[in-house]
């Protein structure tokens, strides 16, 4: 409805500028982890948390995905300022095809996902993929428990190649093999 795109759009606002900015900043950057100064964690998480929300809430045929115990909980974040608990957490990834990409290469909604033994969704947008920590289980090793972005003042984030991660090998076999109805329906599960 109106009254919560105009509730979630501050989010959806304050992201797409961080990500807008971590593109330009990463070009020509050598692969590793990095921080975006003065952009915080936890209004980087509310904005995920109303995109999870959002798909919760929307039809079967527009992508609904099952939040389970944590629906409520996304919603609560998205449209409060209630405190982040430590079951919630996301690693954010710059996806770079080359060194000078500044570019989006594809969306993907968000999708269930297992990652350093932890639940949570995986999604790309605003040319990041990021994985969304919903487990009260502590995270293994790794990237999430390095980069994680919960209560940090500079938002970190992890740049990686693109051609490592599922979400642009089927972009980019949808450029050179199929059609994009072809993507979009097996995004459907039809």
């Amino acid at each position: 409805c109106k009254g919560c795109d105009n509730e979630l759009g501050k989010w959806e606002n304050i992201a797409a500028k961080a990500f807008r900015q971590i593109r330009e900043e990463s070009k020509g950057d050598s692969l590793g982890e990095y921080k975006l100064k003065d952009v915080s964690g936890d209004e980087i998480l509310r904005f995920i948390a109303g995109l999870l929300w959002k798909y919760s809430v929307a039809s079967k045929e527009n992508g609904r995905i099952d939040l389970g115990p944590y629906q409520d909980l996304m919603e609560g974040l998205a449209f409060s300022l209630q405190q982040i608990p430590s079951s919630i957490d996301a690693l954010v990834c710059r996806l770079r095809r080359h060194e000078g990409d500044d570019d989006v290469f594809a969306y993907r909604a968000p999708k269930p996902d297992r990652q350093e033994g932890v639940n949570g969704y995986r999604v790309l947008v605003g040319g990041m993929f990021i994985f969304v920590k919903t487990d009260k289980q502590t995270p293994k090793g790794g990237a999430l428990e390095r980069s994680a972005i919960r209560g940090k003042s500079d938002l970190p984030y992890v740049l990686l190649r693109a051609q490592d991660f599922e979400e642009y090998r089927l972009s980019a076999e949808l450029a050179h093999e199929g059609r994009l109805s072809d993507f979009l329906d097996k995004q459907d599960g039809q």
